[in-house]
Order: C-alpha cells, then sequence, then structure tokens
C-alpha cells in the first residue's frame, strides 16, 4: 500500500501544469492559423484554445481524483470476494454454489457502474427471500439490469428490493407492490408485456399471485430479450455508456485492477501487517499515555518547568 500512495504523490504534481502545456502547445497552432486568416480568427482561436485547454485539465484532475478514491472501493472490493462465498455458506449455501455465485456476479458486473459489494448485498437479499444462489445471482443481475436500462437511481433500487423481497418471502403480494416494482423498470415492463402479449395490468395481478414467475420472466428478459427488444444486459451497457458513467465505470474498472494488485500481494498479508501496525501504535500511546499522567500526577513539579521553557 505504501508504494501505491508514493506512486499517487509523484504522479500529482506532474498534473499540475497539464493546462499550461496544453495552452502552450494549443496557442502556437492558433498562431499559425492566424496568419493565414487573419487576426480575427486568432482572436476566436485563443477563446477556443483557452476553453478546450480548461475543459482537458478539469477532466485529468478528475481522472487523478478517480485515481485516489478508488482504493477505498478496491479494498472493499477484495473483503467482497474473500467474505461473499463464506457469507452464503453461512446462509446454508454449498462451497460450489457459492463460488459459482461469486464468479458469476464478478463477471456480469464488469463494465457497468454497479460495484461488486452492492451486488452481494442484493444477492444476499434474495436468498433470504427464498431464492437459490444462483437463481438470486440472475434475478439480481436481471433487475439491476432493467433499473439501469431506464437511468434508476439509488432510490428506484430500494425500493424495487424492498417490493421483489417481499413478494418473495411471501409467495404472493398485491398487484400495488409489483406495480411500484415494475413502474421504475419501464423498458423490462415493455418487454414482458411484448413478450406475453398480456397488458401492465394483467402483468401486475398475475406476478402477485406468483412472484417467482416474474423473478423467472425477468431472468429470461434479461438474457435473451423479448418481443423484438434487446436483452436487458443489452439495454443496460448501452443505457450507461455516457461521459458521467463513464467515469463510474472507470472508477470501477481502476478499483478492480487495484483489488488484482492486492490480491497478489495477499489480503491475509495486509491484514497482518496493519494489525502489527495497529498494535505497536496502541503500545506507544499506552506509553504516551502513562508519562501524561506521571505529569499530571506531579504537576508541582512540571507545571513551573512548562512555564520556563514557554518564556524561552
Amino acid at each position: 500500500m505504501a508504494d501505491i500512495g508514493t506512486a499517487y504523490i509523484r504522479i500529482a504534481p506532474n498534473m499540475t501544469g497539464i493546462q499550461g502545456k496544453i495552452t502552450g502547445g494549443l496557442k502556437g497552432t492558433g498562431s499559425s492559423f492566424a496568419d493565414q486568416f487573419g487576426g480575427e480568427v486568432s482572436n476566436k482561436s485563443a477563446v477556443i484554445t483557452g476553453a478546450v485547454a480548461g475543459a482537458v485539465a478539469a477532466v485529468a484532475n478528475k481522472a487523478m481524483d478517480i485515481v485516489a478514491n478508488s482504493i477505498g472501493d478496491a479494498v472493499a472490493r477484495v473483503d467482497t470476494l474473500n467474505n461473499f462465498p463464506k457469507v452464503l455458506k453461512a446462509m446454508g449455501v454449498g462451497s460450489d454454489d457459492a463460488k459459482a455465485a461469486t464468479d458469476k456476479l464478478n463477471k456480469s458486473l464488469q463494465g457497468l457502474p454497479t460495484r461488486l459489494q452492492d451486488g452481494a448485498s442484493g444477492v444476499q437479499q434474495f436468498i433470504a427471500a427464498g431464492l437459490p444462489a444462483g437463481k438470486a445471482t440472475d434475478t439480481f443481475l436481471a433487475m439491476n439490469n432493467a433499473l439501469l436500462a431506464a437511468g434508476g437511481n439509488a432510490q428506484d433500487t430500494s425500493i424495487v428490493m424492498d417490493s421483489l423481497t417481499r413478494a418473495l418471502s411471501g409467495g404472493s403480494t398485491n398487484a400495488t407492490t409489483i406495480q411500484a416494482a415494475l413502474s421504475r423498470m419501464p423498458t423490462a415492463l415493455q418487454g414482458l408485456q411484448k413478450a406475453t402479449g398480456k397488458s401492465a395490468d394483467e402483468l401486475y395481478k398475475l406476478y402477485a399471485a406468483n412472484p417467482n414467475q416474474l423473478a423467472e420472466d425477468l431472468v429470461n428478459l434479461n438474457k435473451n430479450g423479448g418481443g423484438g427488444l434487446a436483452s436487458l444486459d443489452a439495454q443496460a451497457r448501452e443505457a450507461t455508456g455516457g461521459i458521467g458513467t463513464g467515469f463510474t465505470n472507470m472508477q470501477t474498472a481502476i478499483s478492480r485492477g487495484m483489488a488484482d494488485i492486492i490480491n497478489s500481494i495477499g489480503a491475509a498479508n495486509i491484514s497482518g501487517a496493519l494489525g502489527k501496525a495497529g498494535k505497536a501504535f496502541e503500545e506507544v500511546f499506552k506509553i504516551v499515555a502513562t508519562g501524561i499522567k506521571f505529569m499530571i500526577d506531579h504537576k508541582d513539579i512540571f507545571a513551573p518547568i512548562a512555564v520556563a521553557i514557554g518564556t524561552i
């Protein structure tokens, strides 16, 4: 970890002069262009140059911030990869099924802005609601892609997760609960209507009586599409191709790379080293605390000394 921190410190100062370098290079181009077409073009070129340089510098600074902020996500990712199979086993999932669920979740979320730790949490909730590990993983991925395809936010995800897990846990629910979930996944609802030939109200009633059927239909829609529409997976990847999401995808990719580095070193080795460092600091603080208590107990001696030092 020390090497990673040092690398960032070395890179960061070099980025501070990027705007001046870009501006200088572009101004040269602007001057050459002005020689051919006159002063007016030169003035306009200077304005454009400044705007371009500022934009590029802002993007570069944003990228550096993403690298720095990815360290915490990388650690969380490593912890998730190591702990998720253990959590599933504790929930009664077999070793092979736990590994398969972890590997599938890890692979399927690559290229999407969803963090692995969020996916792991979602799968655990579906398992707790009664789904087998494989189906729970597929259901989460389908729901996640349906929300991404529709531009859903964190609140939408929370509402849909709550609606679906409650419905699956109870074995049935009311049409209003299903409507609350599907209304936040309009592309999925459209695909289900086209695939089944049923109206939205008919689907709400159908899935209220049999929530497991909704899970199965979403999984099928996620893999195969329906009614002439692309799969939810393809829709999600197309919908998250913007610049803003691109930065999120970049941070997720950097976190994966850093997680690979951490794994190559060994999470246990790093954890052990941090534990030893923590114990060392604890011992130092105990000594300091003992010294402070000693000085307080003998304040009549140390107070005059402190006053004398302060006057030097």
